[in-house]
C-alpha cells in the first residue's frame, strides 16, 4: 500500500477524525448528514477497494453500489408482489 502500518493503524483507530461532516436538505425538509473523508483516508479506502474488496464475488441479489444496477431495476423485481417491505434505517451502528 505504500504506508507504514503504524500510520495505517492510526487512521483505522481514529477514523472519525478524518471526516468532515455537513448537512444538506432532503426533499421532505429534514436534513441529511454527509461525511466526507480526508484526502489520505479516501486514498486508503480506494486502495482497499481496488486491492481487497474488488476480488470478492457480488451476490446476484445485490443492487446497492453495483455498477450497471440501480434502484429502478431493483424496484422492478418487486412489482406485482403481494407484500413489499421498505425500511429506512435512521440510526445504524456497528457497535
Amino acid at each position: 500500500m505504500g504506508i507504514e502500518s503504524k500510520i495505517l493503524g492510526h487512521y483505522i483507530m481514529n477514523s472519525n477524525k478524518f471526516y468532515k461532516e455537513y448537512q444538506i436538505a432532503k426533499s421532505n425538509g429534514s436534513l441529511r448528514t454527509i461525511s466526507t473523508p480526508s484526502y489520505n483516508m479516501k486514498t486508503i479506502q480506494r486502495w482497499v477497494l481496488d486491492n481487497v474488496l474488488s476480488s470478492f464475488a457480488i451476490h446476484s441479489n445485490a443492487f446497492g453500489f453495483v455498477k450497471g444496477r440501480n434502484i429502478k431495476d431493483n424496484a422492478l423485481l418487486h412489482t406485482k408482489k403481494k407484500v413489499v417491505l421498505n425500511i429506512d434505517i435512521k440510526i445504524f451502528s456497528y457497535y
